[in-house]
């Protein structure tokens, strides 16, 4: 009887994600106006808003997009904030990135460096370009500005890091 069950909730959520990444692909057609739908932000933006609330992490990331730009909705840097943590916290890497950019410069939080590197670096070590550039940005900051940045070097061996390659020679 355990099994049962065990096998009947697995397939639960895979169709409760499946219906929200189909809800997704739909709100995709009509932000981008293809596959025969008219263009609608406010179409789309609805549609992102019920598939991430049944779990689509993918959906949380484009809301956070919607209120970040107004697509479909009142501009909120705040609203865009939250929902790129709630995409960062399920894992998709592009809201880790967001999030890092949000909290380095202060858009809809207190401006934390410490934070917006240790998000840079989770998003780079997942192979984020953008991450990984501005993790190298970062660098060439702090060393023009004369920071020490003992735990960069400390990843390298004691050298400066190179961060263009650092991340993408260890993949």
């Amino acid at each position: 009887m355990k099994k049962i069950i065990i096998v009947f909730c697995m397939m639960f959520s895979v169709c409760s994600y499946g219906q929200a990444y189909f809800i997704y692909q739909e709100a995709e057609k009509y932000f981008n106006g293809t596959d025969g739908r008219p263009q609608s932000y406010e179409k789309s933006f609805k549609l992102y808003e019920k598939a991430a609330k049944e779990g689509c992490v993918l959906a949380e990331k484009k809301l956070g997009d919607c209120y970040a730009s107004g697509y479909g909705c009142d501009s909120s840097k705040f609203t865009a904030f939250k929902w790129y943590k709630i995409s960062a916290k399920h894992g998709n890497v592009d809201a880790i990135y967001a999030l890092g950019f949000y909290y380095f410069f202060g858009i809809g939080c207190k401006s934390n460096g410490d934070k917006a590197f240790e998000l840079y670096r989770k998003a780079a070590d997942n192979g984020h370009p953008l991450a990984i550039e501005a993790l190298h940005d970062w660098g060439i900051y702090r060393y023009n500005c004369g920071y020490d940045i003992p735990d960069l070097k400390k990843l390298n061996g004691g050298e400066d890091v190179d961060w263009y390659h650092f991340f993408l020679e260890e993949k």
